[in-house]
């Protein structure tokens, strides 16, 4: 048996929306494992930014939430985006949380939930 710890973990990484943590210069810094169908691997010079790399859909909401969370310190819910993921459309609520207490300064977690 695993312990609880390592429990929980597991959990949380199959069961938790996906997640990607950014830096204040749009650097993406981690992407849970759920998130990967978020993003695109654009032809050429590969990119870490999440602007380059999120799905075009998604984009211009990110962008705005992203800049508003950063501005004002607070949890941002961008309006919702519909996408066709894997030949279903889905709706996507994401939400922008800045990492208040962490260092560096200016990390965001941004979190999606697919319905």
């Amino acid at each position: 048996m695993l312990p609880l710890d390592a429990l929980h973990e597991r959990v949380v990484r199959n069961y938790a929306p996906p997640t990607i943590l950014v830096d204040a210069d749009d650097t993406v810094l981690h992407v849970s494992m759920r998130a990967s169908h978020l993003l695109r691997f654009p032809a050429g010079a590969p990119s870490n930014k999440l602007m380059a790399l999120a799905r075009p859909e998604l984009r211009a909401e990110l962008r705005a939430a992203m800049a508003r969370a950063a501005e004002t310190g607070l949890t941002v819910e961008a309006p919702r985006v519909q996408l066709v993921i894997n030949g279903r459309t889905r709706t996507v609520t994401m939400t922008v949380r800045p990492a208040i207490d962490e260092v560096p300064k200016g990390l965001l977690l941004v979190v999606f939930d697919e319905a």
